[in-house]
């Protein structure tokens, strides 16, 4: 009997020393992994992650990897002001991972399965104070493999866009028309702009309402990011609103792109 129990925590233990081995090995083979992803990564730098920022550098040292991203002036100011709110900027880039393009969400799902830390740099285009935030491998896995109900998620990836949108503003859309605040209710994502009415006539503005739809739909049919957060819109149950206000009559002109 006793050698019987004997050959039993043998065996228990030899796999339980096999089982180790083989974490060991995938962990490895992880970070071998994720070391030749990050040098084809850089073959190809500068890459453009958007509309408003690109790629400039990636390194991977000490189980972390840093990548920088240059970013439009606009967004580097929006988001400079939530430099000493890393947790913010955490949970937006969380919520803007599925705008990333197939190259970077590779690279993000081997830093996961490695299990190394992620540094997320940002520089102004024209230079400027770099800032950044940090998430550990275990942070970016649970980013990455998130399972919930579509239209939540799909909220909060609207609700990170509203947050972003209002560290940006004001935001000159032309000489007359400048974007003020954003709004996220549980019906609506509304755009209000002020409009100069010293240089734009609210009036003629209203009648050319056939031809800034069409504006705005030839921007969404040409730009990932705006297909990307219209189809989000829709899963939300959200209506998009451009508000127009005038700055002198206080006249609103209100458009509902939701259909375009």
């Amino acid at each position: 009997m006793r050698k019987n129990v004997m050959i039993m925590m043998a065996m228990l233990v030899g796999i339980v020393m096999c089982s180790c081995t083989g974490e060991k090995q995938k962990e490895a083979s992880a970070k071998v992994n994720l070391r030749v992803g990050i040098e084809e990564l850089q073959k190809q730098l500068p890459i453009s992650a958007g509309a408003m920022m690109e790629v400039t550098d990636a390194q991977y040292e000490n189980d972390e990897v840093c990548i920088t991203y240059s970013l439009s002036e606009s967004l580097y100011n929006g988001l400079k002001k939530a430099k000493d709110d890393p947790d913010m900027l955490k949970r937006s880039w969380c919520a803007n991972l599925a705008i990333m393009d197939a190259k970077q969400k590779q690279v993000f799902g081997l830093i996961a399965e490695a299990k190394a830390d992620f540094v997320a740099v940002f520089a102004g285009e024209n230079g400027g104070e770099e800032f950044s935030f940090k998430m550990t491998g275990e942070e970016l896995a649970e980013a990455l493999n998130r399972e919930g109900d579509p239209k939540e998620l799909a909220r909060e990836y609207m609700q990170s866009q509203c947050d972003l949108l209002n560290m940006q503003v004001p935001q000159t859309a032309d000489e007359a028309t400048t974007l003020v605040k954003v709004e996220m209710t549980d019906a609506e994502f509304r755009y209000i702009y002020e409009i100069d009415e010293n240089v734009a006539d609210m009036a003629l503005l209203e009648s050319n309402l056939d031809m800034i739809k069409t504006n705005i739909s030839m921007l969404i049919s040409s730009s990932p990011e705006m297909k990307l957060f219209m189809g989000n819109a829709r899963k939300a149950g959200l209506d998009v609103i451009y508000d127009y206000r005038g700055n002198l009559t206080g006249k609103t002109v209100v458009l509902n792109v939701s259909q375009l």
